[in-house]
């Protein structure tokens, strides 16, 4: 009796909900909703940037931003990449006199590939703050620039460009940030006996 009540509810939802029409309550779906010359130009930039099927541009720049966003992310991996790569070493004749080595330093550290890596992602950062800027300057169109600031993709794009410009700014200033290696062996040179 029970069950084919629970059936009989779940087939009513499924049967309204193939029916319902999807409307979002949010500012931006009505914003994008609106022709192109009804907007002012602060809310053609924020469709432009924040919904990428407002327009053919938007969503080009969409494509753009997330290009950047997996070139960053390749960016950030080939940078930690011990150099040389750890590999096994032929210590003698014997085939069991092996040992295994890695590289002391990683590519983002030293050399030309830490300029190009450096260099790249400058670049990126940059493209980023620019994406963050138009958006906080553009977001009154469509909702308070609070609300905005809060909403958890906008916290975490903050979160992402923060470390970029906290270490120029810590560079610039000449503070020495302490080095993970360095303090890792302080710490295990405390319990030596």
């Amino acid at each position: 009796m029970y069950l084919s009540a629970v059936r009989r509810g779940v087939e009513n939802r499924r049967r309204t909900s193939a029916h319902r029409i999807i409307r979002p309550d949010d500012e931006l779906s009505k914003l994008s909703k609106l022709p192109a010359r009804k907007l002012s130009f602060r809310g053609r930039v924020w469709a432009l940037m924040d919904d990428p099927n407002s327009s053919r541009p938007a969503k080009y720049i969409s494509m753009f931003i997330m290009l950047i966003i997996a070139l960053s992310v390749v960016n950030f991996i080939v940078g930690t990449e011990v150099t040389p790569r750890c590999a096994w070493l032929s210590l003698g004749a014997a085939p069991d006199e092996v040992a295994y080595e890695c590289g002391e330093s990683r590519l983002s550290e030293s050399g030309a590939s830490a300029d190009a890596l450096h260099t790249l992602e400058t670049v990126c950062i940059m493209v980023f703050t620019v994406e963050y800027v138009l958006r906080i300057l553009t977001c009154t169109t469509a909702m308070p620039l609070a609300r905005f600031l809060r909403a958890p993709m906008n916290v975490i794009d903050l979160i992402a460009l923060l470390p970029y410009y906290v270490d120029l700014v810590l560079t610039a200033a000449r503070v020495k940030v302490s080095d993970r290696k360095s303090t890792r062996l302080n710490s295990s040179h405390q319990y030596d006996l």
